[in-house]
Protein backbone atom coordinates (compact mmCIF):
# COMPACT_ATOMS: atom_id res chain seq x y z
CA UNK A 1 0.00 0.00 0.00
CA UNK A 2 1.37 3.38 -1.01
CA UNK A 3 1.22 6.17 1.54
CA UNK A 4 0.62 9.56 -0.05
CA UNK A 5 2.91 12.05 1.68
CA UNK A 6 2.73 15.75 0.95
CA UNK A 7 5.85 17.12 -0.66
CA UNK A 8 8.16 19.24 1.50
CA UNK A 9 8.19 22.88 0.44
CA UNK A 10 10.88 25.50 0.70
CA UNK A 11 8.54 28.44 1.33
CA UNK A 12 5.05 28.95 2.72
CA UNK A 13 3.40 32.24 1.74
CA UNK A 14 0.54 33.47 3.94
CA UNK A 15 -1.21 36.56 2.57
CA UNK A 16 -4.87 37.42 2.11
CA UNK A 17 -4.10 38.79 -1.37
CA UNK A 18 -4.43 35.67 -3.52
CA UNK A 19 -2.88 37.38 -6.54
CA UNK A 20 0.25 38.26 -4.53
CA UNK A 21 0.52 34.65 -3.32
CA UNK A 22 0.31 33.40 -6.90
CA UNK A 23 2.84 35.95 -8.16
CA UNK A 24 5.34 35.05 -5.43
CA UNK A 25 4.89 31.31 -6.01
CA UNK A 26 5.55 31.74 -9.73
CA UNK A 27 8.54 34.00 -9.20
CA UNK A 28 10.12 31.71 -6.62
CA UNK A 29 9.64 28.77 -8.99
CA UNK A 30 11.87 30.58 -11.52
CA UNK A 31 14.55 30.57 -8.80
CA UNK A 32 14.15 26.83 -8.19
CA UNK A 33 12.22 27.33 -4.96
CA UNK A 34 9.18 25.18 -4.20
CA UNK A 35 6.46 27.30 -2.61
CA UNK A 36 2.92 26.85 -1.42
CA UNK A 37 0.51 29.53 -0.28
CA UNK A 38 -2.67 30.19 1.60
CA UNK A 39 -4.86 33.22 2.16
CA UNK A 40 -6.01 31.93 5.57
CA UNK A 41 -3.98 31.98 8.76
CA UNK A 42 -6.18 29.19 10.09
CA UNK A 43 -4.69 26.79 7.49
CA UNK A 44 -1.08 27.37 8.49
CA UNK A 45 -0.78 24.70 11.21
CA UNK A 46 -1.86 21.96 8.81
CA UNK A 47 0.39 23.27 6.02
CA UNK A 48 3.35 23.48 8.41
CA UNK A 49 2.82 19.90 9.51
CA UNK A 50 2.34 18.55 5.98
CA UNK A 51 4.98 20.54 4.10
CA UNK A 52 7.58 21.58 6.72
CA UNK A 53 8.66 24.79 4.95
CA UNK A 54 12.06 26.30 5.60
CA UNK A 55 10.78 29.88 5.29
CA UNK A 56 7.37 31.38 6.04
CA UNK A 57 6.41 34.76 4.59
CA UNK A 58 3.40 35.91 6.61
CA UNK A 59 1.39 39.09 6.19
CA UNK A 60 0.71 40.94 9.41
CA UNK A 61 -2.93 41.63 8.55
CA UNK A 62 -4.87 38.58 7.41
CA UNK A 63 -8.63 38.32 6.97
CA UNK A 64 -9.12 35.63 9.62
CA UNK A 65 -6.35 36.32 12.16
CA UNK A 66 -3.22 38.34 12.81
CA UNK A 67 0.07 37.34 11.25
CA UNK A 68 1.52 37.61 14.75
CA UNK A 69 -0.92 34.93 15.89
CA UNK A 70 0.21 32.78 12.98
CA UNK A 71 3.86 33.31 13.93
CA UNK A 72 3.13 32.47 17.55
CA UNK A 73 1.49 29.21 16.49
CA UNK A 74 4.49 28.31 14.34
CA UNK A 75 6.90 28.94 17.21
CA UNK A 76 4.75 27.01 19.71
CA UNK A 77 4.67 24.12 17.25
CA UNK A 78 8.46 23.92 17.47
CA UNK A 79 9.18 24.53 13.78
CA UNK A 80 12.66 25.81 12.96
CA UNK A 81 11.33 27.71 9.96
CA UNK A 82 12.53 31.26 9.44
CA UNK A 83 9.57 33.64 9.74
CA UNK A 84 9.53 36.81 7.66
CA UNK A 85 6.76 39.27 8.57
CA UNK A 86 5.26 41.15 5.61
CA UNK A 87 3.60 44.47 6.35
CA UNK A 88 2.93 47.95 5.02
CA UNK A 89 3.07 49.32 8.55
CA UNK A 90 4.33 47.77 11.75
CA UNK A 91 3.22 49.63 14.86
CA UNK A 92 5.61 49.86 17.82
CA UNK A 93 3.44 47.36 19.71
CA UNK A 94 3.45 44.94 16.76
CA UNK A 95 7.19 45.39 16.39
CA UNK A 96 7.74 44.53 20.06
CA UNK A 97 5.49 41.46 19.78
CA UNK A 98 7.34 40.35 16.62
CA UNK A 99 10.68 40.61 18.43
CA UNK A 100 9.36 38.58 21.37
CA UNK A 101 8.22 35.86 18.95
CA UNK A 102 11.62 35.69 17.29
CA UNK A 103 10.53 36.96 13.89
CA UNK A 104 13.54 36.64 11.60
CA UNK A 105 12.89 39.54 9.25
CA UNK A 106 10.53 42.22 8.01
CA UNK A 107 9.59 42.68 4.37
CA UNK A 108 7.88 46.02 3.94
CA UNK A 109 5.01 46.46 1.47
CA UNK A 110 5.08 47.49 -1.24
CA UNK A 111 8.08 45.43 -2.29
CA UNK A 112 9.56 44.26 -5.55
CA UNK A 113 10.17 40.60 -6.29
CA UNK A 114 13.94 40.94 -5.97
CA UNK A 115 13.53 42.25 -2.42
CA UNK A 116 11.28 39.28 -1.59
CA UNK A 117 13.93 36.97 -3.08
CA UNK A 118 16.62 38.51 -0.86
CA UNK A 119 14.47 37.85 2.22
CA UNK A 120 13.80 34.27 1.15
CA UNK A 121 17.54 33.67 0.69
CA UNK A 122 18.25 35.12 4.14
CA UNK A 123 15.49 32.97 5.61
CA UNK A 124 16.93 29.83 3.98
CA UNK A 125 20.31 30.63 5.56
CA UNK A 126 18.70 31.13 8.99
CA UNK A 127 16.91 27.79 8.62
CA UNK A 128 20.15 26.05 7.55
CA UNK A 129 21.97 27.37 10.63
CA UNK A 130 19.15 26.22 12.93
CA UNK A 131 19.29 22.73 11.43
CA UNK A 132 23.06 22.56 11.99
CA UNK A 133 22.59 23.43 15.68
CA UNK A 134 20.63 20.23 16.28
Amino acid sequence: MLIDRPEPMDVLIVDDEARLCQLLEQYLATKGIKAISTTKGSQVAELMQNHQPKVVLVDLRLSDMSGLEVAEGIRKGGAKSAIIMVSAFLSPADSQKAKSLGIDGLLEKPFDLEKAWEHVQQGMEIYRRRQQQE
